[in-house]
Parts: C-alpha cells; sequence; structure tokens
C-alpha cells in the first residue's frame, strides 16, 4: 500500500482508516505527521541541516532531531548510511554530534548482547498497563512530554529522560510499565533500546540513577515550560543531588522496610539511615 503525501489524500485516508479501526482507539482520529517509507527517510536524510542540528539537538522540540529515528528503528535507513551520509557531506567535525546519538543505538545493542537479549526481553515482558497521570496533575515539562506522545508518536531525546526519570523516582511506577507505556505509543519505539534506557535512568547500568533539573528543563525549552507552569513548588528545583534528596526524602523513594546508607570515608561502619533521612546509595532494592 503507498501511503499517499498530499494532504488531501492524507485526510481522505484518515477518515478511512478512522472508520475501518471505529472501535479500536478512543478520542478524536488523528492523521500522523510522520510519513513512512524509504524514500520518506531517504528525503530527510538529505535535507538535514548540520549546522542547525548542532545548535539545537538538545532542544525539547521535535524539529530540534534529526527525525531519523523511526526510519532507523523499522530498518529503512541502516546507521552505516546514516554516518557516510552525513559525514560525507559536512565532514567529521561538523559530523560528530549526529554520529555520537548513532552510537548510543551500538552501545545498547552491545550491552544488551552481554547481557542476554532473551532475558532482556523478558523481564519487560508481562508489565501491566501505566496509570498515567492525568494531564494538569503533573509538572507542565511532564504534561507537555505525555500530550506529544499521544499525539505525534514522538518525543525528543530529553522530554523521555524527564518522563522515565518522573515516573520512576516520583511516582515509584516500575519501569516495566514505562517501558510498555513508550513501546505502545512510540513511533521509533525499539524494545533493546526502550528497556535499556529505563533501567539506566533507575541507575541499573550506571549504578546511580538519573535526575533531571530545572535549569535542565528551562535551557532546553528556553525557559517557555517553566514560565507558563502552574505547580506551587518546582520538585526539580536545584542540583542533580539536591533534587535527588528531596526525591528520597520527600516524596517516597524511600520505601517501608529498606535501609540506605551513606558513604563515608572512615574506619567505622556505615551507619543505616531511616526513610526519613536524605541518603546516598541505596542499599536493599524496592520490591515491585
Amino acid at each position: 500500500m503507498i501511503i499517499p503525501h498530499e494532504p488531501k489524500e492524507r485526510e481522505a485516508l484518515r477518515q478511512h482508516a478512522a472508520e475501518a479501526l471505529k472501535g479500536l482507539y478512543q478520542g478524536e482520529a488523528v492523521a500522523s505527521p510522520w510519513v513512512g517509507g524509504r524514500q520518506a527517510g531517504l528525503r530527510r536524510l538529505e535535507a538535514l541541516d548540520i549546522d542547525r542540528y548542532n545548535r539545537e539537538h538538545n532542544g525539547a522540540h521535535q524539529e530540534a532531531t534529526s527525525g531519523l529515528s523511526p526510519y532507523i528503528r523499522h530498518g529503512l535507513i541502516t546507521l552505516r548510511e546514516a554516518r557516510d551520509s552525513v559525514v560525507s557531506r559536512f565532514g567529521a567535525a561538523a559530523s560528530r554530534n549526529f554520529v555520537i546519538q548513532l552510537l548510543w543505538r551500538v552501545y545498547w545493542y552491545l550491552r544488551a548482547r552481554q547481557r542476554g537479549v532473551a532475558s532482556l526481553v523478558d523481564a519487560a515482558a508481562g508489565a501491566t498497563e501505566i496509570p498515567v497521570p492525568q494531564v494538569a496533575s503533573s509538572p507542565l515539562c511532564i504534561d507537555e512530554a505525555l500530550r506529544c506522545l499521544r499525539a505525534t508518536g514522538f518525543l525528543a531525546y530529553h522530554p523521555r529522560l524527564w518522563v522515565a526519570s518522573y515516573f520512576l523516582h516520583w511516582l515509584g511506577i516500575p519501569w516495566r510499565q514505562g517501558y510498555r507505556l513508550f513501546q505502545e505509543h512510540l513511533i521509533d519505539a525499539d524494545p533493546i533500546v526502550n528497556a535499556l534506557s529505563w533501567r539506566w535512568v533507575l541507575g541499573e547500568e550506571t549504578g546511580r540513577p538519573y535526575f533531571f533539573t530545572r535549569a535542565q528543563v528551562e535551557r532546553c525549552t528556553g525557559g517557555q515550560l517553566c514560565a507558563r507552569c502552574t505547580i506551587y513548588r518546582c520538585p526539580f528545583e536545584g542540583t542533580p543531588e539536591a533534587v535527588e534528596e528531596r526525591a528520597r526524602s520527600e516524596l517516597g523513594m524511600i520505601k517501608p522496610g529498606e535501609k540506605f546508607y551513606r558513604v563515608v570515608e572512615s574506619s567505622g561502619a556505615p551507619a543505616a539511615l531511616n526513610e526519613d533521612q536524605a541518603v546516598a546509595g541505596r542499599a536493599a532494592e524496592p520490591k515491585p
């Protein structure tokens, strides 16, 4: 089946699909902004503006990305093909940021091979449906990311990390449920990259959980989201260490029955801290 490119043709296809799939989805049927197929991917690759990419690739909006991940994920463009095209046109130095992003996908696949792909996928299987927070009940940076995820099937790199960090560390949602949410909604969802990315935010890949700050959100959004956010007290204010301590001591990262230890340079044994104390370092893994 050839997916039409013209707006009128795509609207006719949207109406046809909406009627054919009636009852299988909720809300309004919205046409995806993405055009599938290898030729569409090659056009996007050819149109890449490396100067703009280098300026904006850390931004939170979709236009800041290369937009190639869905085509790479589904095998329409290879990693080598993307790298060679960009490097040959712009040179190795200008292409560095772009190539680094390609290498992350290679890294995750190598890690999966080390850990065993089957066990990794099995670990994420069977997750129940995630109780996604209602829009306007969370900080605006999270609400906007969820809106974008549902409306377009895509999120830029940093909003993915923000959602994962908020779900895991502030709401206490198990990573398998977050994995399922992204797997069901992201057009570029890759089981291996998705699973290991959630576990990276959890801290299983690095030994330290990932927390983001308000300063990072402001930098990635030009301050627009924070200026409009109505949350009385931003939970992401301060340094990553301050945000982590706040999450642990105030919002339930320390679970009943857990023991945490602060590691200090002394000859004595580390003292156990209760759940009312701010801490660093996990001694017992919380049960899902």
